[in-house]
Parts: structure tokens; C-alpha cells; sequence
């Protein structure tokens, strides 16, 4: 029975999908279906309107709302993975940096292992002690799944081989710095995203913190296209993945198991899809928001 065996005994068995480095060689000969092409530009057209009434609003209403908005992310993003909401809470409270300010003022140029690190014990320090935990693994015997009722393992995957982190790590750090995919605003981001959360290189916090660099590189992108002024990123998309958390998991775990064009496409439909709902959410609140400034 599997229960006898050993993390490492099942991650070789051959039963389950295992990430190896070919998840980065992937990205960069991806086939775009026109359909996620056509949403994109679809998407992005609403996001530079969106902008633009952003850039409306006065100044010092503008830097509040775009804190408030970040503030709710950064709470979001631990409920997702169902952080503890007294220690998310006293972080907020007593804390003066998060990652996304931290990622904004320190990977501006580019990203580096150490700044990776520093983002990523942020995070974790935001819902739990992160303070003695190491920022990579150093065994095998890490899966993703979770443990039934009845004690027994559900595996839905094994992340890439601890004894190949420094290489992923490398390699993520060149796709996240380079210029490659840089022409697509939207998709870029989902690409960081997706190679994090899936690869796993950390101990705990990977898709918590692949959501942080996606709000991230999204900044810098709409920064580098577009000659706006802005203060912070102005939008986020964790509130959007709380009524999709199982299909959110299935698809990493496709990526995981697949990483061809298909599951990269069906990968980008999804998260499109949700920046459009975020948008809609964010124009909303945006409207509440004058309304109680009487605007």
C-alpha cells in the first residue's frame, strides 16, 4: 500500500506527474490560440479604459483607493489559502512592508535569487512564523495534495526535484527579467504565475507568492507601456479565484501534468476570465467609493 511508502518511493513510482525543468523550456515556444489572443486584446482595451478613469479621479482619492484595493489583496491572497486571519490580521496591523511594495521598490531593475527570497519570507511572515523557515526545499519529500479524512495521502502531483531548484530558480528568474512575452500585458503575468505554483521551489507560499509577482510584473508592464502616472498597481485578481478555487488548483496541476499548449491555453482563458471579473469588481467599487466622496 502507498501509505507504506515513502514520499520519495511514490514521487519514482510513476503514478503520479512530476515537474522537471521542461516546464521553463515551455514557455518560451508556446502557441497562442487566437482566441486567447482576441481576449486579450478584448480584456486589455477594458483595462486601459479603466485606467484612464482611474487617472480621473483627483490624486489624493486616487492613492487611497489604489491603498485600499491592496490592502484587500494582500488580505485576500492569505484567505485563499486559508491563512490564519488573526496573524493576517496582526501583520497588517503592525507591519510596514508587504511584498508588493517590497517587489515594486526592490525588483524594479531586475529580480534577483536574494530579492526572491526576501519577497517570499514576506509572505509567509504575513500568516504564519516565517522567520526560521528556509526558502527552498531540500528533499523530495514535498507532494501537493492534501491528506483525507481517512489519513490517507491524495496526491495530485510532485514539485520539480529539490536537487534542481537553483536551475529552476534560475530559470525563472531569466523568463521574469527578459523581454520575452513582454508584448503581451496580460499574459506574461499568468506565465510567472503558473511557473511558481506549479514548480513549487518553496517549501510553503508558492502561489501566494506567484500571485504577488503576477500583480507585480503587471505593474511593470502597464508602467512601460503606457505613459501614466501611477502610484501602485490598480488592480489585483485574488477576490476573483475565491468561487474557482478547485478549477484554479486543477489547472496548475494540468500544467504539472501536461505542460503543452493546451493546458498553457486553457490556463490563460481561465485567468482572463478572471481579470475581466476583477475589472468589473474594481469599476464597481470605484463607483461606490466617489459616491461616499460625493463626487
Amino acid at each position: 500500500m502507498e501509505s507504506w511508502l515513502s514520499a520519495e518511493e511514490i514521487r519514482n513510482s510513476g503514478k503520479y506527474p512530476v515537474v522537471t525543468l521542461e516546464l521553463f523550456d515551455k514557455v518560451y515556444d508556446l502557441k497562442l490560440d487566437d482566441a486567447v489572443i482576441e481576449k486579450e486584446q478584448e480584456i486589455k482595451a477594458k483595462y486601459n479604459q479603466y485606467i484612464k478613469e482611474l487617472l480621473d479621479m483627483k490624486p489624493g482619492d486616487r492613492r487611497k483607493f489604489l491603498k485600499i484595493i491592496k490592502a484587500i489583496e494582500i488580505r485576500d491572497n492569505q484567505y485563499l489559502e486559508d491563512g490564519n486571519r488573526f496573524l493576517v490580521e496582526y501583520y497588517q496591523e503592525s507591519r510596514k512592508v508587504n511584498s508588493i511594495d517590497y517587489l515594486i521598490r526592490h525588483g524594479k531593475e531586475s529580480l534577483n535569487t536574494n530579492k526572491l527570497v526576501k519577497a517570499h519570507k514576506i509572505v509567509l511572515d504575513g500568516c504564519l512564523n516565517g522567520t526560521n523557515r528556509i526558502y527552498r526545499r531540500l528533499d523530495n519529500t514535498n507532494y501537493v495534495g492534501k491528506i483525507a479524512e481517512d489519513g490517507e495521502r491524495e496526491i495530485s502531483y510532485f514539485p520539480i526535484d529539490a536537487r534542481d531548484i537553483d536551475k529552476a530558480t534560475n530559470e525563472f528568474l531569466h523568463f521574469y527579467n527578459s523581454k520575452y512575452f513582454d508584448e503581451h500585458l496580460l499574459l506574461k503575468p499568468q506565465i510567472i504565475h503558473g511557473l511558481i505554483a506549479t514548480a513549487q521551489i518553496f517549501e510553503d507560499g508558492n502561489t501566494r507568492l506567484a500571485r504577488t509577482l503576477k500583480n507585480v510584473k503587471l505593474y511593470d508592464l502597464t508602467t512601460l507601456e503606457y505613459p501614466y502616472e501611477l502610484e501602485n498597481p490598480v488592480i489585483y485578481g485574488t477576490t476573483a479565484y475565491f468561487e474557482h478555487r478547485d478549477e484554479y488548483r486543477s489547472l496548475i496541476r494540468d500544467i504539472a501534468e501536461s505542460n503543452d499548449d493546451e493546458v498553457w491555453n486553457n490556463w490563460f482563458k481561465f485567468n482572463l476570465e478572471r481579470f475581466d471579473e476583477s475589472l468589473l469588481h474594481l469599476k464597481r467599487n470605484k463607483q461606490e467609493y466617489e459616491k461616499v466622496l460625493g463626487r
